[in-house]
């Protein structure tokens, strides 16, 4: 663990401003502009692709629960895609 100073704090606290306001202001002006399925899907796979570029670019490792989560999101974006058909049509 990394203690903060204050000096860091001082950066930190407009940064995450910021950045929560450009993340919301952006989240709702997409729900208003995309039909519910693409956002789901966006919203399900969002932490499969964070994953994916932590180990891309982090060289962070993958876990037995990373995996299983993993498949769950991409088992649920196949059932909303396919609307519960499965893969006939």
């Amino acid at each position: 663990m990394i203690r903060l100073t204050s000096q860091d704090i001082i950066y930190l606290i407009p940064l995450a401003l910021i950045g929560m306001l450009l993340h919301q202001v952006s989240f709702f002006t997409g729900m208003q502009t995309i039909d519910a399925t693409t956002a789901s899907l966006i919203l399900s796979l969002s932490p499969v692709f964070t994953a994916l570029l932590a180990r891309l670019f982090l060289k962070e490792s993958f876990t037995l629960r990373m995996v299983v989560g993993s498949l769950v999101a991409l088992i649920g974006v196949f059932f909303v895609v396919s609307q519960g058909r499965g893969t006939v049509n």
